[in-house]
Formats: C-alpha cells, structure tokens, sequence
C-alpha cells in the first residue's frame, strides 16, 4: 500500500480527526485515508454519518457520530428526496437544492459535532495535540477558519497543531485553457478557444485538491454465482495466441449508476439492451447499494442472457476483468478506470460530472456522450468506438502508470509529520481581514 514505514507510537504524536461530507463518493476516498493511516501508526478519530459507521469503524479509527439533521443518509436521501418534485428539477437546480440541504443547513450542527469531538479528543489525552483533516464538502469545520470561538474550555492554540484539506472533486482551476468548471463547454486551448474563454462568465474561485486515492485492493473474493465465469473469461487471455480456446473470450462492459442518479434507466437500461443476448460481450451492471435490484426501482425488464447485476460490488474487483467502463462521470468513477487502465464511455451531467466527463474526452481516454440519459444506440456506438480504437485503451494505460507514481497515502502522512514536526496551527480570518 505505501512504502512509508510507520512511525513509532509515542505519547506525544498527536491524534488525527477526520470530518468528511456524508456522501458515499466523498467518503470511500477518506475511508481508504483512513485505513491507510491506520496502519502506518496513526491514531485516528472520524466524525461521519451513523448509517456509515460499520465502514469507518473497519479502517481502526474511533468512530464519532455526527447528529440531528447532521447525520445524513445519502442512500435514504436520494431515494426518498426532499420533496416529490426533486427528481424533475434540472440538475442545475438539484445541486441547489443538496448544497442548502447537506451543506448549508446542518452546518451549525456540525459545528457543534465538531466542538464536541475535540472535546472527546482533549478528554482522552489532554497531553495529545490534534491534527485535523478534512474533506473540501464537510463544512462544519468552516467557522473555525473564519474567526469563530470555541468554548472557553478549549483553547485553540492549545489543542490543534495544523490542519490538511483534501479534495475529492475537481479542482476549480482558473485558467483561459479551461472553461468555467461545471459549464458545458468543450476544452480549447487554441487561440481562438483562449479568446472565448477570457469573455464567458468569471471562473469560481480556486478549491484545494489532492490526487484521488489509489483504489484499496480487497482480495476477498466477491460472493456472486456468476463470479467464476468472468474470472474464467480474463484467465483466457493468458493462453498462447494459437490455442483456440482462446477466441472464446468475450468483451467485458462494466456499467455503474453511482450512487447519487440512480435511476437505472438513465445508464443500465440502455447499455443492457444495447448488448442484449450479444454472444462475444458479457455485461456486468452495478447497482451501487447493498441489497438493491432491479426491481426495486421500478425497472421492470427482461434480463438479457449475457447480463450479470451486482447490487452492490467493488469497482476495482470488477475493472480488473473490464474492456470498457461505462459510468455517469462521478469523480471516483473517472480515478478507479484510470487506477485499473480502462477506458470509458461517460454519460453525466450535475455537479462536477459535466466537467468530469469534459476531461474523459480531452484527455483521450474514452467518450463522452454529452448527455445523462443516452438512448440504447448512443451507448452502443460509444463502447463500439473505444473497442475498435486501441488508442483510447493506450492512452488510459499511460495516466494508469502516471498515477501509481501518485501515491496520496504517502501524501498525507509525510503531510501530517511535517505538521507534527512544524506545528503550524489554524490561521484563522477576523474581521479586521
């Protein structure tokens, strides 16, 4: 996993206090952060949602429990939204509606979750500093940079050393090579692209970003019936040109929903019978949920022969079979094909999925069907060309390589022992700034 040897546990190495938003997306990477910390010696404490916690409890850390309207879960939210209205809002207006509602609104309770869990933290060693990492989302942690107190009992310069921001969206580059991020305009670095560019409306401010997490690996073996069968389909490819067996093998298309548009007839439906019965391709469509089916959202179709439905299974488990991935351009989904060298057909728009799937074709490692819900030949004809065309495979294999050389758990311990060694402390912004 890194080639960092832990450090020595001492009385005086400080705790690490994670706080991440409640989103699935959001928390696997901090989760795999964890983990990872974990094991290199690091005591850590994460303050997450309860219908999370069996997760976050699984790296080693000490679980706290955010509360009230805090506490979300993103799986009852998504499938029972805030209002009947929700789902035929245009997804400009859903991101509206989920920053006020995940974001905005239960701020001041995560405030006090947070005050609360460096108090647990002080209680348990008053001797301990605290080093907090957040993720970009969890905005509970935002008045402490801007001036706000913290109860006379706790002292800030006494309790936390520094603290280390990680981001696991795009960033929000300022640039006339890039459109305004979220916008869905092409990618031109031309001349003329740049001219445009300096016109259209002001790019957002700049928001701190680490390289995602390279994938966990989990060599426990997924419990499908069906399992066999892919594993038995990659072993073929190891055979000697000559044998014949060998042109038994069969195209593997892994398709996912995410976790966040779930409707499976925006993605699964259509790539379902786009390869319908197809004898050479085996598709392989993740719901995203534990226990989900088909069925349970309303889908009422006849399953193809060459089909396999997961409710819910690891992306790396699956990719590591797969000839193309086709996903919705959530940022996780882009960073585990580019982990596992898969290209991608993308089909995504909302939050950062319009600008995600933007880079998917810029940067030459799949294509982007510039919608969210394709129609059964759009699907067809994107995974056909990244079939036929070795270069979208070559040029996802070369960002694979580029990103090994990445590695984000190296990243943040070397982080956090220069901010145990330094001490930094919280800057924080008065007024008076």
């Amino acid at each position: 996993m890194t080639d960092l040897k832990p450090i020595q546990a001492e009385t005086h190495r400080p705790f690490v206090l994670i706080v991440c938003h409640s989103l699935t997306g959001h928390l696997s990477p901090l989760i795999r952060i964890a983990t990872a910390l974990h094991a290199l010696g690091w005591e850590t404490f994460f303050l997450g949602p309860t219908a999370h916690r069996r997760g976050i409890e699984a790296t080693g850390a000490v679980f706290l429990p955010l509360r009230e309207d805090a506490d979300l879960d993103d799986k009852a939210y998504y499938e029972n939204p805030p209002f009947p209205e929700y789902a035929a809002l245009h997804w400009a207006d859903r991101v509206l509606v989920d920053l006020r509602k995940q974001c905005l609104d239960p701020l001041p309770t995560q405030w006090s979750c947070f005050v609360d869990a460096l108090r647990v933290l002080q209680t348990r060693d008053p001797e301990r500093k605290i080093i907090l990492l957040a993720e970009a989302f969890f905005y509970g942690t935002l008045p402490l940079f801007y001036g706000a107190s913290l109860p006379h009992d706790l002292k800030l310069e006494e309790i936390l050393l520094g603290s280390l921001c990680v981001s696991v969206t795009i960033p929000a580059i300022r640039s006339v090579d890039l459109p305004p991020a979220g916008y869905p305009f092409p990618f031109d670095s031309s001349p003329d692209g740049r001219y445009k560019a300096r016109h259209r409306v002001a790019n957002p401010g700049e928001q701190p970003s680490s390289p995602s997490p390279a994938p966990a690996r989990n060599n426990k073996t997924p419990n499908f019936p069906w399992w066999s069968e892919l594993t038995f389909n990659t072993a073929l490819s190891t055979l000697l040109p000559s044998d014949p067996r060998r042109a038994a093998k069969k195209k593997v298309i892994v398709v996912a929903q995410g976790t966040v548009e779930i409707n499976p007839y925006d993605l699964i439906v259509p790539t379902l019978r786009a390869f319908a019965n197809r004898s050479d391709v085996l598709v392989v469509a993740i719901l995203g949920w534990k226990d989900a089916n088909l069925s349970s959202y309303g889908v009422d179709i006849e399953i193809p022969v060459n089909a396999r439905i997961a409710n819910y299974l690891s992306y790396d488990a699956a990719l590591a079979h797969a000839n193309v991935w086709i996903h919705n351009a959530g940022f996780g989904a882009v960073n585990h094909g580019i982990a596992n060298g898969v290209p991608m057909v993308v089909a995504g728009e909302g939050m950062d999925k319009t600008e995600n799937s933007r880079r998917v074709a810029w940067s030459g490692i799949g294509i982007d069907l510039g919608c969210a819900k394709p129609s059964v030949e759009q699907v067809r004809g994107g995974v056909e060309r990244v079939l036929e065309d070795e270069r979208f495979t070559e040029r996802v294999r070369e960002l694979r390589k580029q990103s090994q050389e990445i590695n984000c758990f190296d990243m943040v311990h070397s982080e956090l022992v220069r901010i145990m060694k330094t001490r930094p402390g919280i800057k924080q912004r008065g007024l008076e700034s």
